[in-house]
């Protein structure tokens, strides 16, 4: 084989090989974001895949290292990254956990408007009891009335 033949495979191969996993995901919260950020141990990527919650989720161009992500809500979420070029897709990094602060968002939806229902229903029927026994209080008095005046 030729040697400018070689050189031109080999530099092919090394520019498209495989893909080390990006290395020391982390991921930071700030106010209702995850603000993530890893290192590209990599020169021959196309790009990367942001994982969230174990599906594919963002593609990213290369040279990437940082990503922020809107959580808001208390939502719970999973992270990691992969590098991808030609020859397929890296390991997937290490795996990082973070959750927002504040209510979760299931519970502004379905929890309030529960929580007002229960807090109506128990004035209707407190105030339905109270009605009874002031009818039972004016009941009894009339008794007595009665009884005495005859």
């Amino acid at each position: 084989m030729h040697p400018a033949i070689a050189l031109v495979c080999c530099m092919l191969l090394l520019s498209t090989g495989p893909l080390e996993a990006p290395d020391d995901l982390e991921v930071t919260l700030v106010d209702s974001e995850a603000h993530l950020t890893w290192t590209d141990p990599n020169d021959n990527e196309d790009g990367f895949w942001l994982y969230r919650d174990g599906m594919r989720y963002r593609q990213l161009p290369p040279g990437t290292t940082s990503f922020i992500d809107d959580i808001s809500g208390g939502n719970r979420r999973t992270y990691q990254v992969a590098a991808f070029n030609e020859s397929g897709e890296s390991d997937l990094s290490n795996k990082v956990n973070v959750r927002a602060e504040g209510v979760p968002s299931q519970f502004i939806k379905y929890g309030i408007p529960l929580l007002l229902i229960a807090l109506v229903a128990v004035f209707l029927l407190d105030r339905h009891s109270k009605k009874k026994d002031l009818e039972a209080l004016e009941e009894g008095a009339d008794e007595q009335v009665s009884d005495t005046g005859q």
